[in-house]
């Protein structure tokens, strides 16, 4: 095989993996992006959850503190 040809053939396998290389660092940056868009959109589906579970704690403690407050007021006319 001549020296030349070789050096060609090298030279296209060096290309052609340069260009693989190219490709999986791309589909690892699109990885990256959608990791990030998705761990956005959960941490607001935390916040969310976490914030409606506050809202209906204090909606619970407020009618609790109803029932509190009349069972004393009951039991102050039955002494």
């Amino acid at each position: 095989m001549r020296l030349g040809k070789m050096l060609d053939e090298l030279g296209n396998k060096l290309e052609d993996e340069c260009m693989q290389k190219i490709e999986f660092q791309n589909q690892m940056d699109r990885h990256v992006e959608d990791f990030v868009v998705k761990k956005q959109i959960y941490e607001q589906e935390i916040m969310n959850i976490k914030s409606h579970r506050e809202v209906e704690i204090a909606e619970m403690d407020g009618r609790l503190k109803k029932v509190v407050k009349a069972k004393h007021v009951i039991s102050q006319f039955n002494v």
